[in-house]
């Protein structure tokens, strides 16, 4: 489910995912005891990167749908080993984001 998304104020397409977490490039980085677990994200493509956000609690898609990916809204980035799966309409819960929906 890509959905229209904007990252600094520019078009960008995201969409929810689930990924497995990859290594973290950082000695205290706050994801580093969830390396190797699976965890909701938003993929996001800006121009010719791919980058991922966190999204356990609906964060990381408000950041990209809602407030056009700014600065003033934080984000949490994380390393993406793989992706499992892409997240529908019916895996969306009350932990999701439902402000602008694909």
């Amino acid at each position: 489910m890509k959905a229209k998304a904007q990252w600094n104020g520019e078009p960008a397409e995201a969409r929810r995912v689930v990924i497995r977490v990859g290594e973290c490039p950082f000695p205290n980085g706050w994801y580093k005891h969830l390396v190797g677990t699976e965890m909701r994200a938003v993929e996001v493509k800006y121009g010719d990167s791919i980058f991922y956000l966190a999204d356990q609690d609906g964060n990381g898609w408000h950041k990209v749908t809602v407030e056009h990916g700014g600065p003033h809204w934080g984000h949490k980035s994380v390393t993406c080993a793989e992706v499992l799966r892409e997240r529908g309409e019916t895996d969306l819960d009350g932990e999701d984001c439902h402000c602008a929906r694909a």
